[in-house]
């Protein structure tokens, strides 16, 4: 043992010496040669003859092992009486091509050490994802910190999908400390701002995402539409709407949709339709008509709305509009005037949106034999997702455990409609309907589906509004992705309530931003 600590200390000196000796001798033989090769070479004792082979070597007479000196200079060679320079003295030169060999692989031997350390230390603290070649490579370190916040941002998406709330803020704050300009995770602190209460940030933060993400804007929209919806804050709901309606041609009639349901909820009419009248001014015809009843509604003018609505829309129809003109008739308690209203729209509606809206016509009256009846019609439809979606909202507004079984079924019998469907819509659509055990089938199938990362709840609560209840509305749709025409059934049969986030996330949001 004693012999192998004396070889390795001595081979470390030696180590040292040749980095040394690479820049000391080549530099010294260097200027001699530059200065006209005047007298002995600067490493060759000057005492022996000039003759090759025989000379020794000033710069060895330190080394624990001489051979190791060749590195250096390849001119020093064994003979029978030791080590000695293989040149005479005019042929001495220095050798800096060794030297920027050995020293440039002896650093990029350290570097690729410590590129190893960093990588490795950086994967145990939390971000396994990341690869040896952004830590190797310098023009790649500025990923390091996106892979961490992108790791970041998953474990807060676990955290919150699992219930544990405070630990989902915190990796969320980390998250977009180590990358301001992340987009998922600014995204999902906005929605969480707006849960704990701070409205005025969160607007800011969304606004800021709409205006700097331009590519984005349709998502943060969206979001920003669900999050007002969810926390049930009608007026600015209504004026994001309103926007959006003007600036988003193609989906105008969505955003209407939702421009009317804030209305309605947020008791806005008729002010807000006033206050607005030069922008409503530019929507559709038909958008203005179902703006104008609500108007009316706001002035206690039921008759007046209600006559309005009764009268069929000439045209330019469009669907949502026309579903959104009867589907009113419904809630104001006048499902006759909904039928004739949908007998008048039939044609334009298409024969699978008629008997879609007339299955709500008879849930509303309560004739549960009709509805049964043409929602078997309903299924006879040739099959496939957007038929299926469908099917599945009109099941969230009104559940039947038996029609969404006899739905299932037919989804799983017919070749590969179960491989192209939303797995997460058909499974909250049977925990709606109260067969959350024949739905687990959907935690793996379906066109996304995510496993194990289901929250384990078998109902779904439509009466509170925390984001950390897994039974609520809040805290499914945060944690899994559902079609747009399903999340907006689900947040509309939410109860208005205020919501909150725990006070113990709360103080964690503050000391991190503290």
């Amino acid at each position: 043992m004693s012999a192998l600590v004396r070889r390795l200390h001595t081979g470390l000196l030696d180590a040292v010496r040749m980095g040394w000796a690479l820049g000391y001798w080549n530099l010294r033989k260097t200027l001699w040669v530059l200065g006209g090769r005047k007298g002995r070479a600067p490493c060759q004792d000057r005492y022996d003859d000039d003759v090759a082979g025989c000379i020794r070597c000033h710069a060895i007479l330190d080394w624990a092992e001489p051979a190791r000196f060749r590195r250096v200079c390849p001119l020093l060679q064994p003979g029978p009486f030791g080590w000695r320079c293989s040149v005479a003295s005019r042929a001495v030169r220095p050798f800096w091509g060794r030297a920027v060999a050995w020293i440039g692989g002896g650093l990029l031997t350290l570097y690729l050490a410590g590129a190893v350390l960093v990588w490795q230390l950086l994967v145990f603290a939390g971000t396994p994802e990341l690869r040896f070649r952004q830590v190797f490579w310098p023009a790649a370190w500025s990923e390091i910190r996106e892979q961490q916040a992108q790791s970041f941002f998953r474990q807060s998406i676990d955290a919150f999908r699992r219930g544990r709330l405070v630990e989902a803020v915190l990796a969320l704050q980390s998250a977009r400390m180590r990358n301001p300009h992340h987009y998922d995770a600014a995204l999902l602190m906005a929605q969480v701002t707006q849960f704990q209460g701070n409205h005025a940030d969160a607007d800011e933060l969304f606004q800021t995402l709409l205006s700097n993400f331009p590519v984005q804007r349709q998502r943060t929209a969206v979001t920003y539409h669900d999050t007002l919806l969810a926390i049930d804050r009608m007026p600015a709901l209504a004026s994001l709407s309103l926007a959006m309606a003007r600036r988003e041609h193609g989906h105008t009639a969505l955003w209407v949709r939702s421009l009317l349901l804030a209305v309605r909820r947020g008791e806005l009419a008729p002010n807000f339709i006033e206050e607005n009248a030069a922008a409503i001014g530019q929507l559709a015809p038909h958008a203005r008509l179902l703006l104008q009843a609500e108007a009316e509604l706001g002035r206690n003018g039921r008759e007046t709305a209600l006559a309005a609505l009764r009268q069929p829309f000439e045209g330019p129809l469009n669907v949502t509009y026309m579903q959104e003109q009867v589907g009113r008739l419904l809630q104001l308690g006048d499902p006759e005037g909904a039928e004739r209203l949908l007998r008048y729209y039939g044609h334009a509606l298409g024969n699978f949106e008629a008997q879609a809206q007339q299955y709500l016509i008879d849930c509303v009256q309560g004739d549960g034999w009709s509805a049964r009846a043409t929602f078997h019609g309903l299924m006879r439809a040739e099959l496939e997702p957007g038929i299926v979606e469908r099917l599945q909202t009109l099941l969230l507004r009104y559940p039947d455990r038996e029609l969404y079984l006899q739905l299932q079924q037919r989804v799983l019998q017919r070749p590969g409609l179960a491989q192209k469907v939303d797995g997460p819509a058909m499974w909250v659509t049977a925990l709606v309907c109260d067969a959350a055990e024949e739905g687990r089938v959907w935690q793996n199938l379906g066109v996304q589906h995510f496993g194990d990362h289901y929250p384990p709840v078998t109902h779904v609560d439509f009466t509170r509004r925390r984001i950390d209840e897994p039974n609520s509305v809040i805290h499914l749709i945060n944690v899994l992705t559902f079609p747009r025409e399903v999340i907006y059934t689900l947040l509309a049969k939410v109860q208005p309530e205020a919501v909150r986030l725990p006070a113990d996330a709360k103080r964690a949001l503050r000391q991190r931003e503290g």
